[in-house]
C-alpha cells in the first residue's frame, strides 16, 4: 500500500492479478491539550522531584558513613525515579513529541526508569520488613539491586517486545506522514 483515503487504496505489486483490500477505517485518537496552568503545575512538581531527589542521592553518595544496605537502596531508587522524571520533562518538549523516534526512545527511559522505581522500592520495604521482624540488616545488597534493576529490565524488554509497533506515538502529535505513509506499509 503507497496511500490510501476513506474512499481509494493505491498499492504497487510486483505480480499481475486480481486483489483484494480489506482496510481498517482509522481514525486518530483525539487528546485535548494541556491547559498552561496544568503544564506549569507539572513541571514545578517533577523540577522540585528531581532537586529533592538528586540531593538525597548525591548526599548518600558522598558520605562512605551511609553506604550501608538501606542508603544504598534508597540512593539507586531516588536515582531511578530523578531519570524517570527527567525522561517525563523530556516528554513534554513538542519537537520530541512531533519525531516519532525520539518519542519512542523518551518512552523508553519513562517505561525502564519507573519500572525500577517499583521493583527497587519493592526491595527497599522488603528489606525494612526483614530488619524490623528478623533483625536482618545486611549482606543483600548485591542481590537487592541485582533483582531490582533486573526485573526492571525483564519487564521493560516484555513491553518492547510486546508493544514495540505503537511505541513512540503520542496521541497528541501524530505525525499524518508518519502514519498513513510510513506507519501501515
Amino acid at each position: 500500500m503507497v496511500w490510501s483515503d476513506d474512499t481509494v487504496v493505491e498499492c504497487i505489486s510486483t505480480k499481475f492479478g486480481t486483489f483484494g483490500v480489506i482496510a481498517e477505517i482509522y481514525e486518530p485518537p483525539h487528546v485535548e491539550d494541556d491547559q498552561n496552568w496544568l503544564l506549569i503545575t507539572k513541571m514545578i512538581g517533577y523540577g522540585l522531584s528531581i532537586i529533592l531527589l538528586g540531593i538525597f542521592g548525591f548526599s548518600i553518595l558522598a558520605s562512605k558513613d551511609m553506604w550501608e544496605m538501606f542508603h544504598i537502596l534508597a540512593m539507586n531508587f531516588s536515582f531511578a525515579l530523578l531519570l524517570a522524571d527527567v525522561f517525563m520533562i523530556l516528554s513534554e518538549i513538542p519537537y520530541i513529541r512531533e519525531n516519532h523516534d525520539l518519542c519512542t526512545l523518551i518512552g523508553w527511559g519513562i517505561n525502564l526508569f519507573y519500572a525500577a522505581t517499583g521493583t527497587l522500592l519493592l526491595f527497599l520495604t522488603f528489606s525494612v520488613f526483614l530488619a524490623t521482624t528478623s533483625g536482618i540488616i545486611g549482606g543483600y545488597i548485591g542481590v537487592y539491586l541485582s533483582l531490582g534493576w533486573g526485573i526492571a529490565l525483564l519487564m521493560f524488554g516484555v513491553n518492547v517486545f510486546f508493544n514495540l509497533d505503537i511505541m513512540g506515538d503520542d496521541p497528541r502529535y501524530l505525525c499524518d506522514n508518519y502514519l498513513y505513509n510510513d506507519g501501515l506499509s
